[in-house]
């Protein structure tokens, strides 16, 4: 009876065990993805480079930056500029050594009240409302965009 009950236990148990152990539901793809920083890069006109503005580390900035970039209307074009960008940014995972993608190049209007983003390599365009490019310039800058004196740095 011992043998019997043995050899009917220790399978069940071990099968038991491992549909256990597989039954974790596994997190949700939104948690995995999410971008934890915004790295914020500056053109300087005497090196004909970008150099390092900042990296945006804040949550609540981080989401308000991904909730402007989320609710933009593209376009597709190719667009070439006259001048280089004022500055770039790209969404990353703190920590991460990988390639950063896509990455965002923006420029300031003449007139200094608007924001206009292209998507490196993607052929997207956009011209943000005068509300959006100061929401997203503060956010990036931490400056308001009232505040830019020139459209070059």
């Amino acid at each position: 009876m011992m043998v019997l009950f043995n050899k009917r236990f220790f399978p069940t148990a071990a099968v038991l065990f491992l549909l256990t152990g597989c039954a974790e539901e596994p997190a949700p793809k939104a948690q995995e993805q999410s971008d934890d920083k915004v790295v914020v890069e500056q053109y300087v006109d005497i090196k004909m480079d970008f150099e390092l503005l900042h990296v945006i580390q804040n949550d609540a900035t981080v989401e308000q930056v991904q909730e402007l970039v989320d609710g933009i209307e593209w376009e597709q074009a190719e667009v070439s500029m006259a001048e280089f960008p004022y500055g770039r940014f790209h969404f990353g995972k703190a920590g991460s050594a990988e390639a950063p993608s896509p990455t965002y190049s923006f420029w300031i209007s003449p007139f200094k009240d608007k924001v206009e983003l292209v998507v490196n390599g993607e052929s997207k365009y956009a011209q943000l409302t005068s509300e959006e490019s100061n929401a997203l310039f503060q956010a990036l800058t931490g400056s308001p965009l009232a505040s830019v004196k020139e459209t070059r740095p």
